[in-house]
């Protein structure tokens, strides 16, 4: 609004109401996409077992992941009624796990370029390896940004410190309760699993 402000200033209210409208898409477009992004993250575990498995369930006419996508739809319907303060909370908690995420990925990448240097690739990394440990050291110095009390970015004690470790401890859990933590599903199967079309093939 300060920015819409000081445009009206210098275009009139004309000038105003663009930028809202401007910003309000702005704001629609990455609602759509993290929304987008979340039910195929949840769809994706869930195919992978690391969910329950009827978060894969697709939708017999539209072919969309129909119960992750009302899962979420209910989550964003929820959310709004904890207040805008819970809302920051739970987006700064959710930082951290952002970084940690992109710790693993660059690690996998790592692993799988050293593991299986000859698999198909459907997407070519620039500058190979380095490409992964750069990954990894920003991922790090994100983390510790974030998770170490006293820098101008860490979590606000005890609030976000709470959700980061409560959320810690439930997929702590939740692993535990697949199938990969009890050793009921063989490597070939996670390969596929996990990787898709992508998995090594066995002669």
């Amino acid at each position: 609004m300060p920015t819409a402000d000081a445009v009206a200033m210098a275009w009139g209210p004309l000038g105003k109401y663009m930028v809202i409208f401007v910003g309000v898409f702005g704001i629609l477009t990455t609602y759509v996409a993290s929304f987008y992004a979340a039910v195929r993250v949840i769809f994706a575990l869930a195919r992978a077992r690391l969910l329950p498995e009827w978060f894969s369930r697709v939708h017999l006419k539209y072919g969309v992941p129909s119960l992750a996508t009302l899962f979420v739809g209910s989550l964003v319907i929820i959310a709004p009624l904890f207040g805008r303060r819970s809302l920051v909370w739970f987006v700064d908690a959710t930082s951290a796990y952002v970084a940690l995420l992109y710790l693993l990925v660059c690690l996998a990448f790592i692993k799988l370029r050293r593991s299986e240097p000859l698999a198909e690739r459907p997407y070519k990394a620039p500058f190979g390896l380095a490409t992964g440990i750069i990954g990894d050291i920003a991922s790090v110095m994100v983390f510790i940004s974030v998770i170490v009390p006293g820098l101008p970015a860490a979590l606000i004690w005890p609030e976000e410190y709470t959700i980061f470790f409560v959320f810690l401890v439930l997929g702590v859990i939740f692993y535990l309760l697949t199938p990969y933590a009890r050793k009921k599903i063989s490597a070939e199967e996670i390969e596929y699993l996990v990787l898709g079309e992508y998995a090594p093939r066995k002669s």
